[in-house]
C-alpha cells in the first residue's frame, strides 16, 4: 500500500483477489504511473500504457524457463500507446543474454498461440450434474469443445492411416515378391534373415545411443571439453570445434541437472553455435590450436570465424582422417569410465555386431543387399506409422475424459456421496453448493463432527488449510490443542479419501484390441491404464515378432492348463523360462508369483519345483486330461480331486484362499 501512494504497482498471481483488484481499478484510474507485473496481466485486463518494458524475455512456466511465445509478447507489447493520447506506443526490450536471430523472429512475428481446450471434470460439476433430472454427463462430454477437437482431427488421422494402409500394402507385396525370388536364389529364408539383420541394426543403435548417454555425462565429458577439442554434433559427422563450454544459471526447478552444461563451438561453416553438452554424439581426441581471439564474443570477428573454420577443415581433410574418420576417446582408458553399466552397454554393442556379422545375408553382394534391406526398413517404418496413426485414431474416437468418469462415480459410491443408482445423497448435496475449495475433503469433515465444539477462529483456521496451494516448506504445529488434534483429524480423513480415490483409478478392466482378452488391471499388471490400442503380452511378442495366425496357434498354450485362450504372462527364468501361463492361473498356483515389469512377470519358486512337477502328472477331475497343465487339488480334508484353475471356474466350483503361505491360493 505504500508503494501505491507513491503511484506504484505490482500486479502478480501471489497476491490476495482484493489487492489486484485495487491495483486494477487505480491503473485504469491512471493513478498508477509505474506497474510491475507479469505478462499474464495484459492478457487478462485491457488496459493501455505509454510505455512497456520488457525486463526479460524468459519465464518460468512450471516446469522450465522458457523464452515468452508470440502470443504473451504481442499481448503486452500491444498495451504500449493510449489511444487519444500518444502518437506511438514504445516498447523497450531489456537482453541481458544473447538470443538467437531465428528465436527472436518466432516471438515477434510467429503465428498466434493454439486455442485448445482445458476442459477439466470436477467431482463439484459432476454432482450437479447427476443432482439434475434428465441430464447426463457422458451427453455434456460429447458437445464439449474438447471433444470437437478430437472429433475434427479425426478427418486427417483417417485420410492418413487410409493413405498408409495402401502404402503398407504395396511395400509388403514388392517386398515378398523380391524375397521370395531372392530365397530362391540363395537357397536360404531372405526375409528371415532380413528380420536378424533389422534386429541387429536396432539392438546396435540401441546400445550406441546407450553409450553415448554415458559418455556425454558432466563427470566424464567436461574435462575434456577444451578450447580447440573436436566434437561431433551428429551421428553423421557434423563436426565442430569447442570454444568453451559454461554451466547455465542453476535454477531451482531444474528437473535435470545434467542437461544444465552448454558448450559453445564453431562448425565447419565458420558459425557459432551454442549445443546442450548431452547432445554430443562423439567426443574426438583432436583438439586444434584455438585463437585466443574466438574465445571472446566481442573479438569473434568474421576473419578470426574464418580462421577456425578453415583449421577445422584442414584437420578433417587431412590424408590421416580420411579413411577412418577422427580417433574418438577410449571411454576406458582416458575418460575413465568403469562401472557395470558401461561393461553392459559394451556387451550389447559386441554382440549386436556379432549378431551383424554371423548373419547370412553378409553373402549377399553388398548392392543386393542394401536394396533388400533398404525394401525391408520402409515397409516397417510404414507398419510402425500405421500403427501409430490407428492408435491415434481409436484414441480420438472415445469419448474425452471416459475412464475418469467411471472413475468418479465410482469415488462418490464409495464415499457415500451417490447411491448405486447414482441419485445424489446427503453428503452429496452439501459437497454441490462447495466451489472455493476440496468440496469432497470439506464435506467429509463436516460429516465426521470435526468442527464440532470449535470456535469461529479455529474454524476458518483450520479451513485455511484447505484453501493455501503454495508450497511451504516449513510445517509447522498449531499452539491449541483443540486446533491441533482437529488438523490431525483432517490429515487422517484427507488421507482416506486420497486411498478410496487411488482404489476407485485402479482395478479397471482392460481389453485386448488383437485377440479381445478380458482383464483386471490389477491383476494383470497394467500401469499406466492404456488410452489407445492395447495388446496383451502374447499379443505384443506376436507383433514384434512377426508371428502369423498358424504360428500363434502353436505357440499360445499355457504352461498350467489346456486352454489356449486368455491374456498370458511369460515366465521369467529357469527351467520353464519363456513358456507362457495365464494370469488367472498363475494367481492360484501356490509356486507362482507375479512381478513388476514387461515381459517377464511370472516367477517361479524353484523351492517348490518338486511340487509344481507333481502337478502336471495328475488329472483334473473335469476335463479329465492326464499330463496336461498344473493340477491344483482340493483342500478339504479326505477330498482328493483336482482341478486345472479354468475347469474349476467353468464348473463354478469356489476358489477361496486358505492357508498362512502369502503365495498359497488353493480351491475348495
Amino acid at each position: 500500500l505504500g508503494f501505491l501512494s507513491r503511484g506504484i504497482g505490482i500486479h502478480h498471481g501471489g497476491l490476495l483477489p482484493i489487492l489486484k483488484e485495487i491495483v486494477e481499478i487505480l491503473f485504469q484510474e491512471n493513478l498508477i504511473k509505474v506497474l510491475f507485473c507479469t505478462e499474464t496481466f495484459a492478457m487478462g485486463v485491457n488496459m493501455p500504457a505509454k510505455t512497456v518494458v520488457f525486463t526479460s524475455i524468459q519465464k518460468w512456466d512450471g516446469i522450465e524457463r522458457r523464452t515468452l511465445n508470440s502470443g504473451e509478447y504481442i499481448q503486452m507489447a500491444g498495451r504500449a500507446g493510449r489511444r487519444g493520447k500518444d502518437d506511438k506506443g514504445l516498447v523497450i526490450i531489456m537482453l541481458t543474454d544473447k538470443v538467437e536471430p531465428n528465436t527472436a523472429k518466432d516471438m515477434f512475428l510467429g503465428d498466434a498461440s493454439r486455442l485448445d481446450s482445458q476442459f477439466y471434470l470436477g467431482y463439484n460439476m459432476l454432482l450437479n450434474m447427476l443432482r439434475l433430472e434428465g441430464v447426463d454427463p457422458n451427453y455434456l462430454l460429447e458437445r464439449s469443445f474438447s471433444q470437437f477437437q478430437k472429433d475434427k482431427g479425426c478427418i486427417a488421422a483417417k485420410e492418413r492411416h487410409s493413405e498408409l494402409s495402401h502404402k503398407l500394402e504395396d511395400a509388403s507385396e514388392e517386398l515378398n515378391k523380391v524375397t521370395s525370388e531372392a530365397s530362391q536364389k540363395m537357397n536360404f529364408d531372405v526375409k528371415m534373415a532380413l528380420t536378424d539383420a533389422f534386429q541387429a541394426d536396432q539392438d546396435l543403435a540401441s546400445a550406441v545411443e546407450e553409450r553415448r548417454k554415458i559418455v556425454t555425462l558432466p563427470k566424464y565429458a567436461i574435462p575434456f571439453m577444451n578450447p580447440g577439442r573436436l566434437i561431433s554434433l551428429s551421428k553423421d559427422g557434423d563436426w565442430a570445434m569447442v570454444i568453451k563450454c559454461d554451466k547455465l544459471a542453476e535454477d531451482k526447478g531444474a528437473a535435470d541437472l545434467d542437461n544444465s552444461y552448454v558448450v559453445d563451438c564453431i562448425d565447419e561453416e565458420g558459425v557459432v553455435r551454442s549445443v546442450p553438452l548431452r547432445s554430443l554424439h562423439k567426443i574426438s581426441r583432436i583438439r586444434g590450436q584455438l585463437p585466443q581471439a574466438a574465445q571472446e564474443p566481442h573479438n569473434r570477428t568474421e576473419a578470426v570465424k574464418t580462421q577456425c573454420k578453415n583449421m577445422l577443415k584442414a584437420i578433417l581433410n587431412h590424408d590421416n582422417f580420411k579413411a577412418h574418420g577422427l580417433p574418438e576417446l577410449d571411454p576406458v582408458n582416458e575418460m575413465k569410465i568403469d562401472g557395470e553399466e558401461f561393461g553392459e552397454v559394451s556387451k550389447k554393442m559386441k554382440n549386436a555386431e556379432n549378431a551383424k556379422l554371423s548373419n547370412r545375408l553378409m553373402t549377399v553382394p553388398q548392392a543386393e543387399r542394401s536394396q533388400l534391406m533398404d525394401l525391408f526398413t520402409k515397409r516397417v517404418h510404414l507398419h510402425e506409422e500405421q500403427t501409430k496413426c490407428a492408435d491415434i485414431l481409436k484414441n480420438q474416437n472415445t469419448v474425452i475424459l471416459r475412464d475418469e468418469l467411471r472413475s468418479m462415480k465410482r469415488v462418490l459410491r464409495r464415499l457415500g456421496f451417490v447411491d448405486r443408482n447414482n441419485v445424489v445423497l446427503e453428503k452429496g448435496k452439501l459437497a454441490c453448493e462447495i466451489s472455493s475449495c476440496d468440496e469432497i475433503l470439506l464435506t467429509e469433515l463436516v460429516f465426521n463432527n470435526v468442527f464440532e465444539g470449535m470456535s469461529a477462529e479455529h474454524i476458518a483456521a483450520l479451513c485455511s488449510c484447505l484453501i493455501l496451494d503454495e508450497k511451504s516448506e516449513d510445517a509447522t504445529t498449531p499452539d491449541n490443542a483443540d486446533l491441533a488434534k482437529a488438523l490431525d483429524k483432517m490429515k487422517v480423513i484427507a488421507q482416506d479419501v486420497a486411498t478410496v480415490m487411488a482404489q476407485g483409478n485402479a482395478d479397471i478392466i482392460v481389453i485386448c484390441d488383437a485377440c479381445e482378452a478380458a482383464v483386471h488391471q490389477n491383476c494383470y499388471g497394467v500401469s499406466p491404464v492404456p488410452t489407445g490400442e492395447w495388446y496383451c503380452d502374447f499379443c505384443t511378442y506376436a507383433r514384434e515378432t512377426g508371428l502369423g495366425p498358424e504360428e500363434q496357434k502353436r505357440e499360445r498354450q499355457c504352461l498350467l492348463c489346456p486352454r489356449r485362450t486368455g491374456a498370458l504372462l511369460r515366465i521369467k527364468d529357469g527351467k520353464f523360462g519363456g513358456y507362457w501361463i495365464h494370469a488367472a492361473c498363475a494367481w492360484w498356483i501356490p509356486e507362482c508369483s507375479i512381478q513388476e515389469g514387461r515381459y517377464g512377470y511370472i516367477s517361479l519358486d524353484a523351492a517348490s519345483m518338486r511340487n509344481l512337477q507333481q502337478r502336471f502328472k495328475a488329472a483334473c477331475d473335469v476335463c479329465h486330461l492326464p499330463n496336461i497343465g498344473a493340477v491344483l487339488q482340493c483342500s478339504t480334508e479326505d477330498c482328493y480331486r483336482g482341478f486345472h484353475i479354468p475347469c474349476a471356474r467353468a464348473m463354478n466350483y469356489g476358489l477361496d484362499l486358505v492357508g498362512r503361505h502369502p503365495l498359497r491360493r488353493e480351491v475348495s
